[in-house]
């Protein structure tokens, strides 16, 4: 056994010593991956804690790599248009490196990408929000359902998706009312000495609805 703690402790020190060297050479990803296994594999082995000073040195140039690659691909997708993603990259950012150097900016632009988001959704609500209380003024109650639930579901948050769920809690009465002028309408059209007993069946069916 000591035979073998021997030779752990002589794989540690020579991995810090390539750690060293990945370090003073710039490669910080390699050097941190250098010192990941050997925390795994040597868990215990005396030595191994002194691993713990590259990693140290290592995680504030990684930072940089890392947070720094996450903030080109956003302004990549900020030029593609593609706003969510950018937003996605700069969420990670502000999540896992408040060291970074440029976390300012990060932070800056997405507080900006999400005013713009907000912008779209408000304006791409309304517009279905639009189409809702159309169908409703020309009574097509089922339609405008759709629409106005395609608003609440989504664009929750929105000043439309309020608007749309106060419409929907009203629906239910609207088309009661549609239907209650229909009855009347067909009651006021019959011949009350032939139709006498379907008029009834009309007046009957609105004293329930009402």
């Amino acid at each position: 056994t000591s035979a073998i703690d021997d030779v752990a402790e002589q794989l540690v020190r020579d991995t810090h010593r390539v750690a060293e060297q990945a370090f003073r050479a710039g490669q910080y990803e390699r050097a941190q991956a250098i010192v990941d296994a050997a925390r795994q594999r040597f868990p215990t082995v005396a030595g191994v804690d002194k691993l713990e000073g590259i990693a140290k040195q290592t995680m504030p140039f990684l930072v940089e790599i890392y947070a720094g690659a996450l903030l080109a691909e956003a302004s990549n997708h900020v030029a593609s248009g593609d706003l969510v993603l950018a937003r996605e990259k700069l969420v990670a950012i502000t999540n896992r490196y408040r060291s970074f150097s440029r976390f300012g900016v990060a932070q800056d632009t997405l507080r900006a990408i999400s005013d713009r988001l907000a912008q779209y959704n408000e304006q791409a609500a309304q517009s279905q929000l639009d189409v809702g209380i159309s169908n409703d003024l020309r009574l097509a109650f089922n339609e405008a359902e759709a629409a106005y639930r395609t608003v609440v579901n989504q664009y929750p948050g929105t000043v439309a998706a309020k608007e749309a769920e106060r419409r929907l809690g009203t629906l239910a009465e609207r088309r009661s009312d549609q239907s209650a002028s229909a009855l009347v309408a067909e009651a006021l059209s019959m011949d009350m000495d032939s139709d006498y007993q379907a008029v009834l069946s009309r007046i009957e069916q609105l004293r329930r609805m009402f």
